[in-house]
C-alpha cells in the first residue's frame, strides 16, 4: 500500500478556528483502513503576507457500524517582515457508531494557532448524528453535540467553557467524476448565546483517475468574540491535486 499524497496548494486564505471534521470523513461503506498523507505549501494574504508549510495525516478504520478517525495537521508559518515562524495545528480523535440513520459520536481534540492567539485549546465532546439521506447520488446529515473547551490564549488567562455544536452536511454526486459537498457549523456558548462561532465549507472534487483527484475548497469562519486584534471574519480557499491510498 502506498502512503504518499502530494498536495500542492496555491491559496489566498486566513486561519479558521473550527475544524471541519465532517468534510474530512472518508468512505465508511467498506471495512478496513483508508487514509491520506498531505504535504502543502500555502501563500496567505490578510493583514500581512504569510508563507505556510503544512503536513496532514488522516487515518480512518471502519468495521461494520464502528468508525475510528485520526487527524493530525501541523503547519509552520512565517509572516512578512518577521524572522520567527509561527506554528498552528491540531490533533483530532473521533469514534462514530452508526446504526442505520442514527449515530453516536465522541471526540477529543488538541489545537494551537498563534496567529489566532490560541496557545492551545483542548476540546472533548459527545453527541448524536442523523444520516437523513444516503444513496449513490445524495447524502444529507446533521449532528448535535456538547463540548467542553479548555483554552490557554496567548497573553491572557486560561478559561474553561461549554459550547453546543450543531452541523448540517450535504454531498451531491453530480456524475461519476464530479462531486460537490458543503458543511455548516454553528457553535454557541452554552451560557451566552451571543458568543458564537460559525463555519461553512464547500468543496468541489474532480476525479482524474483511480488514484488522483483535483479539489477546490472554500472555507469561511466567523467568531463573534475573537481575541483582541483578531478579525471577526476569516476565509480560506484551497485548490490542489491529491493522491489517496
Amino acid at each position: 500500500m502506498r502512503n504518499v499524497l502530494l498536495f500542492i496548494l496555491l491559496p489566498f486564505c486566513s486561519f479558521g478556528q473550527i475544524i471541519n471534521v465532517e468534510n474530512k470523513r472518508l468512505s465508511d461503506d467498506k471495512d478496513g483502513f483508508v487514509g491520506t498523507f498531505d504535504l502543502g505549501l500555502n501563500l496567505i494574504k490578510n493583514t500581512a503576507q504569510i508563507l505556510q508549510f503544512n503536513n496532514n495525516v488522516h487515518l480512518q478504520y471502519s468495521k461494520e457500524n464502528h468508525t475510528y478517525l485520526l487527524l493530525n495537521d501541523i503547519s509552520f508559518v512565517q509572516k512578512e517582515g518577521e524572522e520567527d515562524w509561527l506554528n498552528k495545528g491540531y490533533q483530532h480523535v473521533r469514534y462514530i457508531y452508526q446504526h442505520k440513520k442514527l449515530g453516536f459520536e465522541g471526540f477529543i481534540q488538541h489545537q494551537y494557532d498563534k496567529a489566532q492567539k490560541i496557545q492551545y485549546r483542548v476540546l472533548s465532546g459527545v453527541g448524536a448524528r442523523w444520516q437523513l439521506v444516503k444513496n449513490d447520488s445524495l447524502q444529507f446529515a446533521m449532528g448535535f453535540s456538547t463540548m467542553n473547551e479548555y483554552e490557554n490564549p496567548v497573553d491572557a488567562d486560561s478559561f474553561v467553557q461549554i459550547r453546543l455544536n450543531h452541523y448540517l452536511s450535504f454531498a451531491f454526486q453530480v456524475n461519476e467524476n464530479i462531486s460537490l459537498s458543503t458543511t455548516n457549523y454553528y457553535q454557541p456558548l452554552l451560557t451566552t448565546w451571543s458568543d458564537y462561532r460559525m463555519s461553512s465549507q464547500t468543496a468541489l472534487k474532480l476525479v482524474l483517475n483511480k488514484q488522483f483527484e483535483f479539489k477546490i475548497a472554500g472555507n469561511v469562519t466567523y467568531d463573534s468574540k475573537p481575541a483582541e486584534s483578531v478579525p471577526l471574519l476569516n476565509y480560506h480557499v484551497v485548490n490542489g491535486v491529491s493522491y489517496i491510498f
